[in-house]
């Protein structure tokens, strides 16, 4: 359903032993001699921001300094056997596939262009599962299994752009170990014919502690116009923008997340005026952070924006003679990073029956109701114990499920389906961190009056007139609404699926998708305060006018509630395998519309910050410049999709087998930074050309293609097999994304401004600069990889 999906729930079933012994000898690689050129980046010049340019760093395109095309190469080698310990009592199943990736890459630096270096990465995963399962009665089947993912890194790469810093110690110092598991359990068990009850239970665990490097310097990093503005390149003090000393480093003392499960479900099947099979269940889910993670204070994050004014909201906190800098995690500005021991607990209880009735007619009605919460993310000792900023109880996440399947014809030849259902998601504690404090950060801006830039953020040394401090991550406990509602969404589809001929069928199918409500951290204008966050549901409870029983300014336009819709028609023809081929062809026709991309925000290219995206900081950003709702296709929308797969056997054991998708260019929408955020002034779907006209296009059409390849060769009762993965066979190269930011810099406007509909760029004192990559296409496709693969099959 591509951009219509709010999230999802993945079943794997792993393999398992039986009575006889199977197994496998494994090996593929890929690297870069299986890989095409890399594509063209569009890029500002490091020297100077107001030109664009297309750019390569594996040919030099436009480039006097550049690395080339890097050196990768990834084995992965292993193997799987699975048999029995006890003859139809006890079985065991096993597999190990590590994984060892290097990369090197040929360092350059402008600010050193005469230093060259190459410069190594390692990277190690030990991937092993092992499965025991046993039948100890004939009522009795369990099952124990234990997955291991361990991966670890050693070395780093410099930026391919050149601005990384020759001395930067984590190109050889920077690594990690991070164990990784999961382990299960389960007993089903079954009586007569028609009772079955099954236990699950399990852990998983995920450890990031194991850092090798802690900094012992601070990061400067440049940006802005560019100390180049100032002083010649000829000068030492010269760095080009982007440059840095090192990338941010975090002293991580402890960083560990887990997950315990366990969950008891029983199935009856009975007749009663038509075939039942009911099943009612009650599930139990702990999640946990265990969480010290922080820059070193006496090694801060400085970034120098040369030749710039401080805008925060709307303000203009004015510069110093060069500029102005930030600091952050420094001992005035206090800790930056996460630092909290939390866990909460989820219960769900479920019940659904599946009826057939007669011979045609299947209905499927169902249930479920959950609660859960949100602990407090501070250590205050004076919070109560117990206290939870953000609770659902059962009613507030109550689901219903309906479903029907009809046989028209009573053979199977025409079903006609449909169903209804609510969907809530799961609290994401991402969201809890940063606003129950233990996400902390606060940020020291400072005037730039010096361009020994090299001194600031050593021993303490932050020069200039202190302009504001700010505190990104204000920790209240009476920001969360308390008419708050849970996440969720509601779908209704319904289609038939045709039996044409044997093995082929055609089916049609329309759904459609409706957001409820999400949450977010809404910035509210309350009277006489300011701007506020809240965690609550937009366009509801707080979020609304103080007139209407919110705590919002009616001076400003109300937060509306968050839009996201989703409709689709697929139509698939599919024919099964039989005759040594299979093939198939779908066209969805879809529109996803509203003003809320979702939990990953695909207005910010996909940053995941669930309940904390940027949606609706400031009013402003649900309105256009004319004081309209946004409201139109989201970033995702591709409303054509045409999807063509095929494969043939041949009678020498070869399989060719490819997958073609064909779709809609994205929405082109116009942005502006204001107020210290994204905007849409025109609405979403729309740009104004240089004529002043608004127009309404999208990104070019997207189509690729890949190639599976498979060559079996019988050795006796084993098999040797060759194979080869395609992606990309056709070396497509589209643009997927043309540059939609045409403000370079934040806007001098405030909120009175945009208020009175009158202003525009050009209007004295907004502070207007174009950006020079404004509507130039970027984001080609990858271009064509392979790896190729062989298995000893016993």
């Amino acid at each position: 359903e591509h951009g219509g999906a709010l999230g999802g729930v993945v079943s794997v079933i792993t393999r398992q032993g039986g009575n006889e012994y199977h197994g496998e000898i494994i090996g593929y690689y890929s690297g870069n001699k299986l890989r095409g050129t890399a594509r063209d980046v569009l890029r500002t010049n490091p020297d100077d921001i107001m030109i664009a340019e297309y750019v390569n760093y594996e040919t030099g395109k436009n480039l006097t300094l550049y690395p080339g095309k890097d050196k990768r190469h990834r084995y992965e080698v292993g193997f799987s056997l699975g048999g029995y310990i006890l003859k139809d009592r006890l079985w065991f199943f096993g597999s190990f596939l590590p994984v060892y990736q290097t990369q090197t890459r040929k360092g350059v630096f402008l600010s050193e262009p005469d230093f060259t270096k190459d410069y190594n990465r390692k990277y190690y995963e030990y991937n092993f599962a092992v499965k025991l399962t046993a039948q100890p009665f004939s009522f009795m089947r369990t099952g124990v299994s234990i997955v291991n993912n361990f991966s670890k890194t050693r070395g780093n790469l410099p930026s391919q752009r050149g601005t990384s810093s020759p001395t930067d110690p984590t190109l050889e110092k920077y690594g990690y170990d991070y164990p990784n598991y999961s382990g299960s359990a389960f007993a089903d068990f079954t009586f007569g014919n028609n009772l079955m009850i099954n236990v699950r239970g399990g852990r998983f665990a995920y450890d990031e502690t194991n850092q090798q490097y802690r900094s012992d310097s601070p990061r400067q990093y440049h940006s802005g116009y560019g100390i180049g503005i100032y002083i010649p390149p000829t000068d030492p003090r010269y760095r080009p923008r982007y440059w840095q000393t090192h990338p941010r480093i975090y002293e991580t003392n402890k960083y560990l997340h887990y997950k315990n499960y366990a969950n008891l479900d029983i199935t009856y099947y009975l007749d009663l005026y038509g075939e039942h099979s009911i099943k009612a269940g009650i599930e139990w889910v702990r999640q946990g952070e265990d969480v010290d993670d922080k820059i070193n204070p006496d090694y801060p994050d400085v970034y120098f924006q040369w030749g710039r004014p401080l805008i925060i909201g709307g303000v203009n906190y004015g510069m110093g003679t060069y500029g102005y800098y930030e600091v952050r995690g420094s001992q005035e500005t206090g800790p930056f990073g996460e630092f909290y021991n939390v866990y909460n607990d989820r219960w769900a209880l479920y019940i659904q029956d599946s009826w057939t009735i007669g011979d045609k007619l299947t209905l499927n009605l169902g249930v479920r109701a959950e609660t859960e919460y949100v602990p407090p993310y501070s250590e205050d000792p004076s919070i109560p114990e117990g206290f939870k900023p953000m609770e659902f109880d059962w009613g507030d996440k109550l689901a219903p499920r309906l479903g029907f399947v009809y046989d028209v014809f009573g053979d199977a030849s025409l079903k006609v389906f449909g169903s209804y259902g609510l969907y809530y998601d799961v609290i994401k504690t991402y969201m809890a961190a940063h606003a129950y404090a233990g996400f902390k950060w606060k940020s020291a801006y400072h005037e730039l009056n010096t361009l020994d830039w090299e001194k600031i953020g050593w021993n303490g040394y932050f020069p200039g007139e202190t302009l504001l401090i700010y505190d990104w991550r204000h920790p209240s406990f009476e920001s969360t609404d308390p008419d708050l509602k849970p996440v969720s969404q509601r779908e209704i589809s319904f289609g038939l699926e045709k039996q044409v001929m044997e093995n082929v069928s055609f089916t049609a199918r329309f759904v459609q998708k409706h957001l409820r409500y999400t949450i977010e951290d809404i910035g509210v204008i309350v009277p006489g305060v300011g701007e506020v966050y809240y965690q609550a549901n937009p366009g509801y409870g707080w979020s609304r006018w103080t007139t209407h029983g919110g705590k919002f300014d009616p001076k400003y336009p109300e937060t509306p509630p968050a839009k996201r819709d989703y409709y689709g028609l697929n139509l698939s023809l599919d024919k099964r395998l039989a005759n040594n081929w299979l093939a198939g062809i779908s066209y969805t026709w879809s529109r996803l519309v509203g003003n809320y991309s979702g939990l990953a925000s695909s207005d910010e290219y996909g940053r995941v910050s669930p309940y904390v995206e940027r949606s609706f900081d400031n009013w402003a950003m649900s309105y256009t410049k004319d004081l309209e709702l946004v409201d139109g296709p989201l970033p995702t929308d591709r409303p054509h999709n045409i999807k063509i797969y095929g494969a043939y056997t041949f009678p020498f054991n070869l399989t060719i087998g490819t997958v073609m998708n064909a779709m809609s260019g994205t929405p082109i929408t116009e942005k502006w930074d204001i107020l210290s955020t994204y905007w849409f002034p025109f609405n979403r779907g729309y740009y104004r050309d240089d004529q002043g006209n608004l127009k309404r296009e999208r990104t070019p059409f997207l189509w690729f293609a890949n190639v599976y390849m498979e060559y079996n060769l019988k050795l006796g009762k084993y098999r040797l097999n060759f194979n080869v993965n395609i992606d990309n066979v056709f070396n497509i190269d589209t643009a997927r994304r043309l540059y939609d930011y045409r403000t370079l810099y934040q806007l001098d406007v405030d909120e009175d401004t945009i208020l009175s509909k009158n202003w525009d760029l050009d209007t004295p004192g907004v502070g207007f600069v174009q950006h020079p990559m404004w509507m130039m296409k970027m984001s080609f496709y990858p271009p064509i990889s392979a790896r190729l693969g062989i298995k000893f099959i016993f």
